[in-house]
């Protein structure tokens, strides 16, 4: 029996998720992550080094420690989609949203008939590899599923009202780096310009009753924009890894005193 989607039982109930991205192919990084406290882990297959084949582990790995992985997969196609989700996968993560079309093909690649098309296998990982009864598992898929799809060009705002008539999406992301990049500002995420996009797309999200997703790389960070009105939160493992190394590198001073 697969466990219910935590992720989605707290955005339910009004929450606040907190999550990070792995970009790295590491089993042991993924369960370190998973062990840490997160709501869910996000394997990164668009901009990370981490192959199809490694998908299926790397879930497995976060998984057994009762979190919630989410693929966020290269592209928007129902390949990707689907052998993600066959390995287990609880969430989508799809980037790169950019009007109604593409959000109706993520929820139909994400979705069986007749809310969708994805292919329909019952022996995979996903459905117990047959062991779940048929009629359990298509509900199951269709009611803990959680697909997030993220906005990342000031041009979708406009579309956004559209996109959001879709049915099945859950969360809207901010991409808050390529939407600073789209204004001219690439990497300015607090420029006032790029400020008003992200405000911009957080009203129009929770206007519509979807959750607003955005990273946060600092715990200050995450109580502003959890303030802010967003409730899908993530950071990075290597940013992580990467910060803690510093910070001990502090030593170095006491060590020259």
């Amino acid at each position: 029996m697969r466990r219910l989607n935590g992720v989605k039982e707290v955005l339910r109930s009004g929450g606040v998720v907190l999550g990070s991205f792995i970009r790295t192919a590491s089993l042991e990084m993924a369960e370190i992550l998973a062990c840490s406290g997160f709501d869910f882990v996000t394997v990164d297959t668009e901009h990370g080094s981490i192959s199809p084949e490694r998908i299926l582990e790397m879930v497995v790995a976060i998984e057994n420690q009762a979190k919630v992985a989410v693929v966020r997969v290269a592209e928007n196609s129902p390949k990707a989609i689907m052998a993600a989700l066959d390995a287990g996968a609880a969430g989508i993560h799809v980037p790169k949203v950019a009007s109604r079309a593409e959000a109706i093909a993520a929820v139909q690649s994400t979705h069986y008939p007749p809310a969708g098309q994805r292919g329909v296998a019952l022996v995979t990982r996903a459905a117990g590899y047959g062991l779940m009864q048929r009629d359990e598992y298509l509900k199951f898929a269709r009611d803990e599923t959680v697909l997030i799809i993220a906005v990342e060009d000031a041009e979708t705002i406009g579309r956004l009202p559209e996109i959001l008539e879709v049915h099945g999406i859950d969360v809207v992301f901010v991409g808050h780096s390529d939407l600073s990049g789209s204004l001219g500002l690439t990497g300015q995420i607090d420029h006032p310009r790029v400020q008003k996009a992200i405000d911009d797309i957080l009203n129009i999200v929770t206007r519509k009753g979807v959750v607003a997703g955005i990273p946060a790389y600092t715990p200050e960070a995450v109580e502003r924009r959890v303030k802010q009105g967003f409730r899908y939160i993530t950071t990075t493992a290597e940013g992580l890894f990467l910060k803690a190394c510093q910070e001990y590198q502090e030593a170095r001073k006491v060590l020259k005193d």
